[in-house]
């Protein structure tokens, strides 16, 4: 990933913060629903307590809402993003549970093994080059431990073709359904929207 781009993401941001929670809402009620409750079923499953959470592109911490909103106890969650304009508007942890760092996701800063959980809404859809990544992130869970990814993907047709017209107006790169079929260690790829959406599961062996 470029210096550029990395660049122009926190730029892109800078705008978006002041409406990302006001929109919300609606986003979870039309375009994102059926992804979002399908994680949110995974989440019940696989977040304990002893949990430690990695949220990547946590953005002003939507995630840490959602376990506190779904009573989830963990151990710790941690919150990495790009843009500052989006962690100054995450919530003040009212305990020692959670932390966040301002950081890219292509060079996390923590060891090997440091997660048993990690989670990515929608940060994968800007991603030119997911695989690397993904590679990263299996080294940073714990044996065992598995990635969450909810992203727009781009299908196999009219709808796909649109969506990649339109990708350059929010620095958006989906991947395909092709693409994520190469993904190491997928449990579970699900589709929703028809194709647009996808939730994709991936395990540590």
């Amino acid at each position: 990933m470029s210096v550029h781009y990395k660049t122009r993401i926190p730029h892109l941001y800078r705008y978006l913060a002041p409406i990302y929670d006001p929109i919300r809402p609606y986003w979870t009620q039309t375009i994102s629903r059926g992804a979002e409750q399908y994680l949110e079923k995974w989440l019940k499953e696989l977040v304990h307590p002893d949990s430690v959470i990695l949220d990547l592109g946590c953005g002003p911490a939507s995630n840490l809402k959602r376990l506190e909103r779904l009573d989830l106890p963990f151990t710790h969650y941690v919150g990495l993003d790009l843009s500052s304009a989006m962690l100054t508007r995450h919530p003040t942890p009212t305990n020692r549970q959670a932390s966040f760092i301002l950081g890219d996701i292509w060079h996390p800063p923590f060891a090997t093994e440091s997660f048993d959980l990690i989670l990515s809404t929608w940060a994968f859809s800007h991603l030119h080059h997911t695989l690397p990544v993904i590679q990263t992130m299996l080294h940073l869970l714990r044996p065992g431990g598995q990635l969450l990814i909810v992203c727009f993907a781009r299908p196999n047709n009219l709808i796909g073709r649109i969506l990649h017209i339109t990708e350059p107006l929010f620095l958006m790169r989906c991947p395909t359904w092709e693409e994520i079929s190469t993904w190491p260690n997928v449990m579970e790829a699900k589709p929703f929207l028809g194709g647009v959406n996808a939730v994709v599961r991936l395990h540590r062996k």
